[in-house]
């Protein structure tokens, strides 16, 4: 995939390693934003992640990342990714609750008990 300079910049200065990308353009949630398409993992986008991490243990090692966002734009180049602060609208005006989902899967994984 290829980045514009813009989101190679953001990369660096957000501490969002390439792989978290890779699984987002993979398994994440697509939304249109504008002329692009802004991608995250929301409920569902998770559950596909886990399931190809090998479950809740190997979730755990992306963690940090849930909570990550990519904007792709129509001729495929990543244009910018950033860590989600509030919630997204809808093309109608409607907030999403997928912060919210994805905040309670990563504290019932930190609850879970398992092993760092």
């Amino acid at each position: 995939m290829t980045m514009t300079g813009h989101a190679q910049a953001r990369l660096q200065q957000r501490a969002i390693p390439p792989l978290v990308v890779d699984l987002l353009m993979q398994f994440g949630s697509p939304s249109r934003s504008g002329g692009a398409e802004r991608l995250m993992f929301d409920k569902s986008a998770v559950k596909r992640l886990r399931r190809y991490l090998g479950g809740a243990r190997g979730l755990k090692t992306v963690e940090r990342w849930l909570g990550v966002y990519a904007v792709v734009g129509d001729n495929g180049n990543l244009v910018t990714a950033g860590h989600k602060t509030e919630r997204f609208q809808d093309q109608h005006g409607r907030r999403s609750r997928v912060g919210t989902a994805v905040l309670n899967l990563a504290l019932s994984l930190r609850s879970s008990g398992l092993p760092s």
